[in-house]
């Protein structure tokens, strides 16, 4: 949960910055190809964040990446810098949401060979 704020802390004031300075930032693309590959690339991170568990182990993150996902779906066409923007904040939130999975499953099968281990008494199997 820690983790998220700072994500979504850092998104805010990347697009403060942009806000700021009253533009997007000169290195989002400007065309609908560009947010097309960016909503691809979203499309296939956080595929891989539910195949690694994150459907059931980050739902948070994952909630997120799909809402920005639907956001950059809806801004393509219009404005395709706030699409690849979009796209951008799904993909972040893809790539977070897998590695929090990740993180619990290692946990998880630590805590399991912890258990083992403790259960083979001193001196360990003979």
């Amino acid at each position: 949960m820690q983790m998220t704020r700072w994500v979504a802390a850092a998104a805010l004031v990347a697009v403060a910055g942009c806000a700021s300075a009253g533009r997007f930032p000169a290195d989002l693309g400007n065309t609908e190809t560009a947010a097309q590959m960016e909503i691809g690339d979203a499309e296939r991170q956080i595929a891989a964040a539910a195949n690694a568990g994150g459907d059931s182990l980050a739902v948070e993150a994952m909630t997120s990446a799909r809402a920005h996902l639907a956001q950059a779906r809806e801004s393509e066409g219009k404005s395709d810098r706030l699409a690849v923007l979009r796209a951008r904040q799904a993909a972040a939130d893809a790539v977070y949401a897998k590695a929090v999975a990740e993180r619990v499953l290692a946990e998880r099968a630590r805590v399991r060979a912890r258990t083992t281990l403790d259960a083979l008494g001193p001196g360990g199997a003979r």
